[in-house]
């Protein structure tokens, strides 16, 4: 599945909100399309949020080391084009909660949505100064009801910074059946390397860095051509995923290892499967 954020290929909203009063909003509009062929349902949860006390030195304790209160404060709902609305609560617990489900959006559909944030008028001199940076987080996945038997989730390369970089060609498609006895699945793409060990992994729903490879389960192995395209099948018994990450790794870095910049990570969607 492919998601398109503001016409591009990435899921994340950076926000920073700092010197605001009581009574404070701000709307941030966005659209999302829905890139690919197979139907699902959009998700939003923030990433870590930073709270830094503020300089000004009538704040409530005037010490700036003090990580800030803001972000315990603001409230934020999420309201679509086609008519859906979502009290998503208070800025700082988003960081901590599962994927919320906002709207569904079908394949080639393209929605309008508003985050709203806002400062209550009854907050007081806690939050003075104070600052505050978080990234919403929109995911697109097959939705639990669908009634589709196979989906897909695209794999890309990304920065240090984990942000994917569309500039380039280097990316894959992973096809496989939402239910069934064995995790069954296609794979192709075009990787870094060229005329070398390629290795997709089901590394779990969590993890990057050292120790990425703790239980997770080889998929399949092959070889890129010259010009550092592979293609992959087969069936696997792996149990239910949720929301898991599947990786395309080269060989050499699989059972131990770390290639950040020659390996196509998890894109905007996860993979979801039952194992029946």
């Amino acid at each position: 599945m492919d998601l398109a954020v503001n016409g591009q290929n990435a899921g994340i909203i950076p926000v920073v909100v700092g010197n605001i009063a009581p009574g404070w909003t701000k709307d941030i509009t966005y659209t999302v399309k829905n890139a690919g062929s197979i139907s699902g349902v959009l998700s939003l949860k923030s990433g870590a949020v930073t709270n830094t006390e503020g300089l000004n030195p009538e704040s409530e304790t005037g010490t700036t080391e003090e990580p800030g209160e803001l972000g315990g404060y603001i409230t934020v709902t999420a309201t679509v084009d086609d008519g859906a609305s979502h009290d998503l609560g208070i800025l700082n617990n988003l960081s901590s909660a599962t994927n919320i489900v906002i709207t569904d959006l079908n394949a080639g559909v393209e929605k309008t949505v508003v985050l709203h944030l806002a400062l209550p008028t009854s907050v007081e001199n806690d939050v003075q100064g104070d600052k505050v940076v978080a990234d919403f987080i929109l995911s697109l996945d097959q939705a639990a009801y669908s009634n589709e038997s196979t989906t897909e989730v695209i794999l890309e390369n990304k920065d240090n910074n984990w942000q994917i970089i569309s500039s380039d060609s280097f990316k894959g498609t992973l096809s496989y059946g939402v239910t069934g006895p064995k995790f069954n699945y296609t794979f192709s793409g075009k990787a870094t390397l060229p005329n070398t060990g390629y290795t997709l992994v089901y590394v779990g729903s969590t993890g990057e860095g050292n120790g990425w490879n703790n239980g997770a389960v080889t998929l399949g192995s092959g070889m890129t051509n010259g010009s550092g395209d592979i293609s992959l099948s087969g069936e696997v018994t792996t149990g239910t995923i949720t929301n898991g990450k599947v990786w395309l790794v080269p060989s050499s870095t699989n059972p131990s290892g770390w290639d950040q910049t020659n390996t196509l990570f998890e894109g905007t969607s996860r993979v979801n499967y039952t194992q029946n």
